[in-house]
């Protein structure tokens, strides 16, 4: 298994974990720093971002070229979405237009 990024819920509660060179993401707890869940994907994930709202988490998977959206309540893949060849970098913003 081998880091490649990892995202902070909003809160600060709960970590995604991307393991580049594994089939799945650990989801941890910060505050004892322990693994509580695994999600399991479709691809080895390259980089990883969470919706500003906390309510979800989307993992690059760069050899099946698509980003994998998790629920962050049920730590579960609910969608895939095609992306490109060899993605490398996600982002969200909170942006408020007026």
């Amino acid at each position: 298994m081998r880091l490649t990024d990892i995202a902070i819920t909003p809160d600060g509660a709960v970590g995604y974990i991307s393991n580049g060179s594994s089939l799945n993401a650990s989801v941890i707890r910060t505050s004892t720093n322990t693994v509580i869940d695994t999600i399991h994907l479709n691809g080895f994930s390259v980089d990883v971002s969470i919706l500003p709202d906390g309510t979800q988490v989307y993992f690059l998977l760069q050899f099946s070229n698509e980003a994998a959206v998790a629920d962050t309540v049920s730590n579960t893949v609910i969608a895939t979405i095609p992306v490109g060849a060899s993605p490398r970098i996600i982002a969200f913003a909170d942006v408020i237009l007026s």
